[in-house]
């Protein structure tokens, strides 16, 4: 396969991916939904209700976690400000 067929096929196949990544995470949740109306009312006996548990973190949370960010709260305010464009002007009298 030559280079301009790959780059002839590369749209379709992204948007193919892009296609199956939202079903994924449809179906997902959809099931996530589900279980989670239906796990309220485990019955466990006669007259007797449970409560069941479910899941916590849904496909697209596993799949694609979030990085953690261990900066300081000092740091995070100087990048925004800094990024914001902002000057801090500190006052004498405190």
């Amino acid at each position: 396969m030559g280079v301009r067929a790959v780059l002839v096929a590369l749209p379709s196949l992204i948007m193919e991916r892009e296609r199956t990544e939202a079903y994924k995470r449809y179906v997902s949740e959809s099931l996530m939904a589900l279980t989670s109306n239906t796990s309220r009312y485990l019955v466990a006996g006669v007259g007797e209700i449970i409560a069941g548990s479910t899941m916590q973190k849904t496909w697209w949370d596993i799949v694609h976690p979030k990085k953690q960010d261990n900066k300081k709260p000092e740091q995070i305010v100087e990048e925004t400000i800094s990024k914001a464009g902002l000057v801090v002007v500190k006052s004498e009298s405190v």
